[in-house]
Parts: structure tokens; sequence; C-alpha cells
């Protein structure tokens, strides 16, 4: 690593690593946002699928733990 590089004349467009990372998670949620809107929702077989997966079989009934 070169922590000496981490100067704002060689940050992106003046943000710094930290704040790209920043802006790239918002980006990365804004466009999940907008594909999830803009297609069709799975086939029902599909989301049972998951469903079955979530829950397995013989799970049982979910239960506390006492402390």
């Amino acid at each position: 690593m070169q922590p000496e590089l981490n100067t704002e004349e060689h940050w992106f467009l003046g943000i710094s690593p930290e704040g790209i990372g920043t802006l790239g998670m918002a980006l990365n949620f804004i466009v999940s946002l907008g594909v999830s809107y803009l297609t069709p929702a799975p086939p029902s077989s599909i989301q049972d699928l998951v469903e079955e997966i979530r829950i397995p079989r013989g799970a049982g009934e979910p239960h506390e733990l006492s402390a």
C-alpha cells in the first residue's frame, strides 16, 4: 500500500477513495431498484423454490433461545 498517494491530487474528481465507495454504494442501490422495478417478477415456481430453500423441510417451528 502507498498511503502517501492518498492526497487530493490523486483523487478522482476531487473525491477521496472513501467517498467513491459511498457513491458506488448509492449508485448500486439505485440501479438495483431500477432493475427490480423495470423487470417482471419471477414465475411463481421460482418464488416457491426460493421459499423452500429459505425454510428447509424438517426444520421445525422457530423458537426463542433463552439467555
